[in-house]
């Protein structure tokens, strides 16, 4: 038995060795990727945003949402922005998408950088102070022109706050849906208030 328990241990101790080997040689290649993917897929979310056709920052909400973005249709447009739970107290407007089941609140403030820190801020406070369970969190801040901030919890759900062009945008959904697809769409779309060409 003292043979079989030695002869076992070896047998770890060499495939344990060979792990470890094999994890040495590939994880930076792999670690590299996953971080290289990772800022492509953020560089590719700041041109979106840079490409924005953003609306002018007086605009009306019927003005600002467009009646379609990919499947969702425009459920309701009004000037009732604030986000209580979310510590949001700014004036903006507020459109809710819907498809099937699936409802996007979009909330978009006009403001300048340094309130939209502020705003930021307080989501992350607010994230913080509360039991709001387990939390994804990312944040990018790339200086005055664009910041992005995503925060997934059970109690706040799924909430995307991306800055561009003068405007805080935050995308929210009780729903297991991924926001990505639908922000991109509207990022690319037509504000109904741009000219046609």
């Amino acid at each position: 038995m003292g043979k079989k328990v030695a002869i076992g241990c070896g047998i770890f101790l060499v495939l344990l060795i060979v792990a470890t080997v094999l994890l040495w040689a590939f994880l930076p290649n792999f670690l590299n990727d996953l971080w290289n993917k990772a800022k492509e897929a953020e560089g590719e979310r700041q041109k979106i945003a840079t490409e924005w056709k953003a609306p002018n920052v007086n605009v009306l909400p019927a003005a600002f949402f467009p009646a379609k973005v990919e499947q969702y249709q425009l459920e309701q447009a009004d000037t009732l922005a604030a986000v209580p739970d979310l510590r949001i107290e700014a004036k903006g407007v507020h459109g809710r998408y819907a498809a099937g089941n699936s409802r996007i609140d979009l909330f978009a403030y006009p403001v300048n950088k340094a309130d939209a820190d502020k705003i930021m801020k307080g989501i992350e406070e607010a994230a913080n102070a509360e039991n709001a369970g387990n939390k994804r969190w990312t944040k990018v801040d790339l200086g005055v022109n664009y910041a992005r901030m995503y925060l997934r919890s059970p109690k706040f759900n799924q909430v995307q706050v991306w800055y561009t062009h003068g405007w805080l945008l935050v995308f929210r959904t009780t729903d297991d849906t991924d926001c990505e697809p639908f922000i991109r769409a509207f990022l690319k779309s037509e504000p109904p208030t741009a000219p046609k060409n």
